[in-house]
């Protein structure tokens, strides 16, 4: 059973939204007999709508479905701008300056010398437009198995850390990441 009242204090010209709803219990149904049957069911009745909700629910334009997008807008705060040809130039002659200076610095291991062991190490590295190298790094799965090599490609990285150049004027951004993988070989096939 629902019944419906107003607050204490409340006015006839109280509005809806002051409306309390109590919902009260016939024993039988909290507590079913002691013969073990089961309780009735109770079926509930929704509060009736209000008249204006009604006709909100019955006017075409506030059901109809919103219109599909083209395509979705992306949030303009994650777009990067696309690089002009100017820039994209220029960041690829400035990532092969990168690339030479640091191949200029590294060296096969001294303790590895007579071994003719082959590796590879994946360095990612940041630098700030001034050229400076914040950050050097092997990532989780990209050292190799020999630490002669993973310490000589970080080794390679921060030397020639100290002569990076500051980013060109078309590169915008505030720092660079770059992921470069550096190979160890002491045969003539060494892929500078």
């Amino acid at each position: 059973m629902l019944i419906s009242g107003r607050s204490p204090g409340s006015t006839a010209a109280a509005s809806a939204s002051e409306t309390i709803f109590c919902r009260l219990y016939e024993p039988e149904v909290l507590f079913p007999d002691h013969h073990g049957e089961p309780a009735p069911a109770v079926a509930e009745q929704p509060p009736p709508l209000e008249p204006a909700a009604e006709k909100r629910l019955a006017d075409p334009a506030v059901i109809a479905p919103l219109p599909e997008p083209d395509a979705p807008t992306p949030d303009p705060r994650f777009v990067l701008p696309a690089p002009t040809p100017d820039a994209a130039a220029a960041r690829e002659a400035y990532t092969r300056r990168l690339w030479e200076l640091i191949f200029q610095c590294r060296r096969y291991p001294a303790a590895l010398a007579g071994s003719e062991m082959k590796g590879e190490v994946i360095v990612i590295f940041t630098l700030r437009r001034n050229g400076e190298l914040a950050e050097a790094v092997i990532p989780r799965g990209g050292g190799s198995a020999v630490p002669e090599f993973n310490r000589e490609a970080l080794r390679a990285v921060r030397e020639a850390g100290d002569n990076f150049p500051p980013f060109p004027p078309e590169i915008k951004e505030k720092e660079l990441c770059f992921q470069l993988p550096i190979v160890f070989s002491l045969s003539s096939e060494d892929p500078r």
